[in-house]
């Protein structure tokens, strides 16, 4: 009896351990797919059909990763970075869908930085709705220059298909370079007696008017006998300092400014999701790692060698042996010994949350 009552006792336990497990295993997953929304909806991801087989998936290479034996954090890392590799394949969104995700991006941005929750759905529906109003719907009408090249190829048409002066024959014996003449003047007539508002000045243009009136002021100014070459030279400032502050296209980011500007995104989903900065950082710098990779041009999983702070080895995330190996591999490492190595990666994840440009397993 005594025996039996054992045996039921640890059974009892077992159950209770295999449904704890399944608990946490359930709990994570579902931690995963809400940082996988909250993540979509401040990349500007529009929510769909495709979407949703993109967080399916992720949560299967999270499985997968937990399966082998992975870090808890860099598994989440290794399916937020898949999900977004999948959403890049996502057909094109209509035009209401992507306004819908702007909203969204809008509003998340809002909450993220401290706004209320009444304001900061206020601005996302202003935003839904001027966002429809300017692509969503009809093209403006044409302009008067559109509704003049039409009448003048018009003219073309009729003259090509009227009767020629000499032999009064069709369209087949009329004379292109005589009808296009005409359409010429026809639409050089149309513009000068309808469209008299000139175009707008481009951005050179404004700057150049700039200059003039900077030149202007600067002679009006002048004393008797000054150099008028001064002048000149400072409207020639005055312009380029223009042309360079509103003209010119901005640097674009480069790759690692961009994986900093992701980590960031997917650290602000995560914290919004999951009450632990601690973990969100984590994940943050295993995201990081995995941009900053791509970067460089080399694959490198990091569920080997940096999920362990205790971790005795040196070596680069792309090394494939944590052995003290003497070998001739493309590993960084040198040893397995616990020795404070200045190598280029210390796989750390205690360290702060990762910002732009910064590197992780570099």
């Amino acid at each position: 009896m005594k025996y039996a009552a054992s045996i039921l006792t640890i059974f009892a336990a077992s159950v209770f351990i295999l449904q704890s497990c399944g608990t946490d295993a359930s709990t994570e997953r579902t931690e995963l797919a809400n940082v996988l929304d909250a993540a979509a909806d401040r990349d500007g991801v529009p929510a769909g059909e495709c979407r949703d087989d993109c967080v399916r998936a992720a949560l299967a290479v999270f499985d997968t990763c937990v399966e082998d034996g992975g870090d808890r954090e860099a598994c989440f890392g290794r399916a937020i970075h898949s999900f977004f590799e999948c959403v890049t394949q996502c057909p094109p969104p209509t035009c209401e869908q992507a306004c819908e995700a702007r909203a969204r991006q809008h509003q998340m941005q809002c909450l993220d930085e401290g706004g209320t929750v009444d304001g900061c759905n206020r601005e996302a529906r202003d935003v839904l709705a001027r966002c429809q109003e300017e692509a969503c719907t009809d093209p403006e009408p044409p302009t008067c220059k559109d509704r003049c090249e039409s009448h003048a190829h018009n003219v073309y048409e009729a003259c090509l298909g009227g009767p020629t002066p000499k032999t009064g024959g069709g369209r087949d014996g009329g004379d292109e370079k005589r009808c296009a003449a005409l359409a010429r003047e026809a639409l050089e007539k149309c513009i000068e007696e309808n469209c008299g508002e000139p175009e707008p000045p481009t951005c050179e243009g404004r700057c150049e008017l700039l200059a003039a009136a900077v030149l202007e002021e600067c002679l009006d100014g002048l004393e008797p006998g000054g150099d008028e070459a001064e002048c000149v030279a400072l409207a020639r400032r005055a312009l380029a300092a223009c042309i360079a502050d509103h003209c010119e296209d901005p640097e674009p980011p480069t790759c690692g400014d961009k994986c900093g500007f992701f980590a960031e995104l997917v650290y602000d989903a995560c914290i919004s999701k999951i009450d632990s900065e601690e973990r969100c950082a984590m994940v943050a710098r295993y995201i990081q790692a995995h941009c900053m990779d791509r970067c460089e041009g080399r694959p490198c999983d990091c569920d080997d060698h940096c999920d362990d702070d205790d971790s005795d080895t040196d070596s680069d995330c792309d090394s494939d042996s944590d052995s003290d190996s003497d070998s001739d591999s493309d590993s960084d490492s040198d040893s397995d010994s616990d020795s404070d190595s200045d190598s280029d990666s210390d796989c750390d994840r205690d360290g702060p949350t990762p910002k732009r440009g910064d590197r992780h397993c570099d």
